[in-house]
C-alpha cells in the first residue's frame, strides 16, 4: 500500500435530489450506505466536465476540509 496527498484543489458541490445521478458515478459501497444523500458531496473532473463522482458524508467529512469560495 502506498499514501499520496491530493496537490490540487477540488471543486465539490452538495448532492441534491435534481441532480440526475446516471450522469454520476457511485461506488456500491456507497449505494449500500443509503447514498445518494443529504451530506454527500458530487466531485468533479476539470478536465473531463462529463466525469462526476459522489463523495459520501462520512468520508468527505473526515477527508477534506473548506478552503475557499470562488
Amino acid at each position: 500500500m502506498a499514501f499520496y496527498r491530493k496537490t490540487a484543489l477540488q471543486e465539490l458541490v452538495p448532492w441534491t435530489e435534481d441532480i440526475p445521478m446516471e450522469l454520476v458515478s457511485m461506488s456500491a459501497a456507497d449505494a449500500d450506505k443509503g447514498s445518494p444523500k443529504v451530506g454527500d458531496m458530487l466531485a468533479c473532473n476539470p478536465d473531463d466536465v462529463c466525469d462526476w463522482w459522489l463523495i459520501e458524508e462520512k468520508f468527505f467529512k473526515d477527508n477534506y476540509e473548506w478552503v475557499s469560495d470562488l
